[in-house]
């Protein structure tokens, strides 16, 4: 479990947590934040997932800079960005934009 953390990598995940609160992640080549569970969490990758949530992902921020922002099973309110990829990928996506 991960709450109010911060992480960081340049090849390799930036935090990896079965429940993550209020955490930013950040890496240079791999996942920034890979959670089960993510709550009011942001990822930032330049090449991997921004934020990578395989449950829940509640109120979180994915960002990629040549991947994927934001992946998760169900999300809601999550916003995920690209500048060269996929911004998101949700399978059940709740008030999102």
């Amino acid at each position: 479990m991960a709450i109010n953390c911060f992480g960081a990598s340049i090849s390799g995940m930036g935090l990896n947590a079965t429940n993550a609160t209020n955490s930013f992640a950040s890496s240079n080549s791999g996942a920034g934040l890979n959670a089960v569970n993510a709550s009011n969490c942001s990822g930032s990758s330049s090449s991997g997932f921004g934020l990578n949530a395989s449950i829940i992902a509640i109120g979180c921020y994915g960002f990629s800079s040549s991947g994927l922002g934001l992946q998760a099973f169900i999300a809601n309110s999550c916003y995920g960005e690209t500048i060269i990829g996929t911004p998101k990928f949700i399978n059940f996506p709740y008030n999102m934009p």
